[in-house]
């Protein structure tokens, strides 16, 4: 799949989901750097290391430019980078800090945590309901992996939104570091 990065996206199909890895390292920070401040956007190398975890639990909505029976993952069929979801399995206690490689590449097991380390999405495609359609596919990657909850780290006061998808907020049973001012873990059960 060939990914274009464009400056404005047009909304001509909705976006299509697909699985993300590092191959769509480029389109995630483009992404990143439009949808956050420059104190939340993360190296390059950090979401790499975390698009490379095992699992299948990162997804990436796909704006298609051509007609709608071509997939994304049609040859030649090019396609935008329009949101994504970073998520992976982490054991419980594990801490979490920001802007931090992950460096675990074990499997993930039964009685793991589904971190969503992070959902963005373009300021193009705000309000398209691409986050929780996002969510819903990791929450569903989670489940076939067995893994019990779901966690996150709430930013920029997004805690309304994720309390709408059934995160609660509570006191985190792990280190929390670097995520900002305001920062609220947040879990739900899977």
């Amino acid at each position: 799949m060939s990914t274009h990065l464009l400056p404005h996206l047009s909304r001509p199909l909705p976006p299509q989901l697909a699985q993300l890895n590092h191959a769509h390292l480029d389109g995630v920070m483009a992404v990143q750097a439009c949808a956050y401040g420059p104190t939340l956007v993360e190296a390059a190398d950090v979401l790499g290391s975390k698009l490379r975890a095992p699992g299948g639990t990162s997804w990436g909505a796909f704006a298609v430019g051509a007609a709608p029976a071509q997939a994304p993952s049609a040859p030649g069929a090019p396609a935008t980078l329009c949101a994504y979801a970073i998520a992976h399995a982490l054991a419980p206690g594990a801490p979490l800090v920001w802007n931090k490689l992950l460096t675990a590449d074990r499997a993930p097991a039964p009685g793991d945590w589904l971190y969503v380390h992070d959902i963005a999405i373009h300021p193009d495609w705000a309000g398209a309901g691409l986050a929780a359609r996002l969510l819903a596919q990791v929450l569903d990657a989670g489940r076939r992996l067995a893994l019990t909850r779901a966690m996150l780290v709430a930013v920029q006061g997004a805690d309304a939104y994720w309390a709408r998808h059934g995160f609660v907020a509570q006191p985190a049973p792990m280190a929390v570091q670097g995520f900002g001012d305001g920062a609220v873990w947040m879990a739900r059960a899977l």
